[in-house]
């Protein structure tokens, strides 16, 4: 008999021996093993582990065409010395760092099976690096499509950043609610286009809750966004970006709720506004060609600043502001068509310096004062409306 066969003899000897002495004995497996269960991890015999190394079959051609190592000097070191470091649960380690003297498994706050970067206390779905949480008192930066682990977050920050290989980013965030009481910027776009953000709930305060900070083809959907003061959502230096269905209330008086600025085409619509009856609903300033399109705003008012000019406010509610008007127009060249102001003290209000204006077929009865107030400072067609 050659070397060769009494090797081989001789491993399928220690083999055996290993088989014999494991096959009743259940042997925790390390957490990223994908054997693994999501809520439970599942025992598996030493055993078991080993025939999956090995691959093996009760073929003797089998056994050296799948493993020629073990018939090595080194692969017989390491079946008789029952693993030692990379057999010792399949998929390397080591007895004394993965699994913990006691037996038990590893604590969860060191474990990141799905290796994005979240340690399994925190994250609820640690299969799936797709599935990600955010963290209180810190900042959560995102350059991919995600979805957020349902839960509330305090402090927390979500900062959304361009994707590298430039694909559409979509985070599904509904469930979700942060508390960042008085930090501001709670959700930033900075400088990303082609990313929607859906479902998050924010209550915050500061410069901006929400900011959209340049790029374009951004949007925020079906949102809620609350706080005591400062400014709901800003859009800067943006272009194509969109807010929709999104419920805004709280701030204090007379704080807005959106701010669009330097930026053209973007669009807000089918949104509700709740504000004190002295709210900015939407203010547009330096920007042209935005649209603002069937929105309900009760306390809350549009502004088209003097440097805005061709944007769209079309079919929106606003009713019960406490002083001023539901409209206020200060810019050129903008559309004010097919709206419904009332029960406040001026439907739709036009500045004296304001000029080429439309304002048709919109309903401004019920106001307390007028339904139009314009100056024929400068020329506006101002046409067709019910007052």
């Amino acid at each position: 008999m050659d070397i060769r066969s009494i090797l081989r003899d001789v491993s399928f000897r220690i083999y055996s021996i290993i088989d014999s002495v494991f096959s009743a004995e259940n042997l925790p497996v390390r957490e990223d093993d994908p054997r693994v269960l999501h809520d439970n991890y599942l025992p598996v015999s030493r055993n078991q582990i080993l025939r999956d190394a090995f691959s093996v079959s009760s073929s003797e051609k089998e056994w050296q065409k799948q493993s020629p190592w073990l018939f090595s000097p080194w692969g017989l070191l390491s079946i008789a010395g029952c693993g030692g470091d990379d057999l010792n649960d399949g998929y390397g380690g080591s007895d004394s760092g993965d699994v913990p003297p006691d037996g038990g498994m590893k604590d969860p706050s060191q474990i990141d099976a799905d290796g994005d970067g979240f340690y399994a206390d925190i994250d609820c779905d640690d299969f799936n690096s797709k599935i990600i949480p955010l963290k209180n008192n810190d900042t959560v930066t995102v350059r991919q499509s995600v979805k957020i682990c349902p839960g509330s977050y305090e402090k927390a920050k979500l900062f959304i950043g361009a994707n590298t290989d430039s694909l559409p980013i979509e985070i599904l965030a509904e469930g979700v609610s942060l508390n960042n009481a008085t930090i501001g910027n709670s959700v930033l776009f900075d400088n990303v286009s082609n990313a929607t953000l859906v479902g998050l709930n924010v209550f915050s305060s500061g410069s901006a809750i929400v900011r959209i900070n340049g790029g374009e083809k951004n949007t925020v959907k079906n949102m809620v966004i609350g706080g005591e003061y400062g400014e709901g959502l800003v859009i800067d230096n943006s272009r194509y970006s969109k807010v929709l269905s999104t419920r805004f209330y709280g701030l204090y008086h007379d704080d807005g709720y959106i701010s669009i600025r330097n930026g053209s085409d973007n669009s807000v619509e089918n949104s509700t506004f709740e504000g004190t009856g002295l709210n900015h609903g939407v203010v547009i300033s330096s920007s042209s060609n935005n649209h603002i399109r069937n929105n309900v705003m009760t306390g809350a008012f549009i502004y088209l600043s003097p440097t805005s000019g061709k944007n769209e406010v079309y079919r929106n509610t606003i009713k019960q502001v406490s002083e001023g008007s539901g409209v206020k127009v200060f810019g050129d060249e903008n559309s004010i068509t097919e709206n419904i102001s009332q029960n406040n003290p001026i439907g739709i209000f036009l500045d004296g310096n304001a000029c080429g204006n439309t304002v048709k077929f919109n309903d401004v009865r019920f106001n307390s004062l007028y339904g139009i107030d314009g100056h024929d400072v400068c020329p506006n067609v101002i046409s067709d409306n019910q007052e």
